[in-house]
């Protein structure tokens, strides 16, 4: 069957294609102008294509054919947010509420602010839906993520509580309640949490993923790399509406590199006790082990911790890896690395064996240059006291 261009491109829209998809748009347009889908469908993309000005004329256009268009007023308030129009955006919430005032469209809309980092006007939305909805499971949990967001731990414990006075199984305000303890430092309270959740729902992302920092705080390595594995596979299932995709391809990206490290290290640590090695060589090595594993570590504790942070000003993640005086960590990690290399060098197979720590210091190199030219403006010496 021939599409007609609306419908091609709605099909380009749908598969993400928004330049390609507006051509269609402007097609159908001169076709009929007066239909309101294809301004929403065209506003729509170029707010995708953060051509927000744009966006809200074709926004406006809709609701001139259409005034009770509701999602047309939710796409035109989250292009006035993202042009920190605060008053227009609220302009348009508020026309929304009264189109639709359901607990449902009040959640939606705190979503939305939470995403932009309006966390406190993304609480009053779903302190709004928690009025009305008779059982307020979902906005509770929100609102719980909201208060830790907020760094109000003990209205977040209270919210999750409440959770589950309406629901003693739910999973998720479980996991919650033991990312709490986490913050407090308490780990075996929360693993006690996070076992009984991941024995009553094998497939809870919140129980790895949580489950993996407190065995990282706790320095057990062997068990976070496994539960972090496993929370790479949950997470191609796109079920956390409140985890930006910007976060969950960066803890990705860091869960892999974590892996990485401990491969290498489990590989580097069999050949170590190879009597190819004297005592202290045997000794240099355990501190990088050591070290190598706390900095990895460290790196994705920290994005655990803000993958529930929405604002427009992303940390970089890469200055993190080594975020306790990082030029002194970096050169000195990559000191070590390469002495381990060296004193490998009449290991069979060493090409094989090392290739994960030939392909971390490639990777690195920039990083490295930057951390010399650092050093040579501040004009300091690298010792290995900064390590270790």
């Amino acid at each position: 069957m021939v599409l007609n261009n609306f419908s091609q491109g709605v099909q380009n829209y749908n598969e993400s294609k928004y330049t390609e998809a507006l051509k269609f748009f402007d097609l159908a347009l001169t076709e009929n102008s007066k239909n309101a889908g294809i301004y929403f469908y065209k506003g729509s993309s170029l707010k995708n294509l953060k051509k927000y000005k744009e966006a809200i004329e074709c926004f406006n256009l809709c609701l001139e054919i259409y005034p009770k268009y509701v999602n047309a007023l939710v796409e035109k308030g989250y292009a006035f947010l993202n042009l920190d129009q605060h008053i227009e955006a609220r302009e348009c919430f508020d026309q929304i509420i009264k189109l639709d005032p359901t607990a449902n469209r009040y959640q939606q809309l705190g979503l939305q602010f939470l995403f932009l980092g309006e966390t406190q006007m993304a609480n009053d939305y779903f302190q709004k839906a928690i009025q009305i909805h008779p059982k307020p499971i979902e906005a509770l949990i929100y609102q719980g993520i909201t208060f830790i967001i907020l760094k109000n731990i003990e209205k977040s414990s209270t919210i999750f509580n409440k959770v589950l006075e309406f629901d003693d199984q739910n999973t998720i305000a479980r996991c919650f309640l033991g990312y709490i303890f986490n913050l407090q430092s308490k780990y075996q309270n929360a693993l006690a949490i996070f076992n009984s959740v991941i024995y009553q729902n094998k497939n809870q992302f919140f129980g790895y993923l949580f489950r993996a920092q407190a065995y990282l705080c706790e320095k057990q390595y062997k068990q976070a790399s496994e539960d972090l594995e496993f929370t790479l596979e949950l997470l191609q299932e796109d079920k956390y509406p409140f985890l930006m995709n910007e976060n969950i391809k960066e803890i990705q990206k860091y869960i892999l590199q974590f892996q990485n490290i401990v491969k290498m290290a489990d590989q580097l640590q069999q050949y170590i006790q190879n009597d190819q090695f004297n005592q202290d060589q045997k000794n240099l090595a355990k501190r990088f082990f050591d070290k190598i594993y706390l900095t990895t570590s460290e790196s994705i504790l920290q994005k655990i911790d803000q993958i529930f942070v929405f604002n427009k000003d992303k940390l970089n993640i890469t200055q993190q890896l080594l975020h306790t005086k990082p030029q002194q960590n970096l050169q000195q990690i990559t000191t070590l690395l390469k002495s381990i290399l060296q004193i490998s060098k009449n290991i069979e197979n060493k090409q094989n064996i090392f290739e994960s720590i030939q392909t971390y210091l490639i990777e690195n190199q920039k990083n490295i240059q930057q951390a010399n030219k650092s050093q040579s403006k501040k004009n300091t010496s690298s010792c290995g006291c900064y390590i270790f």
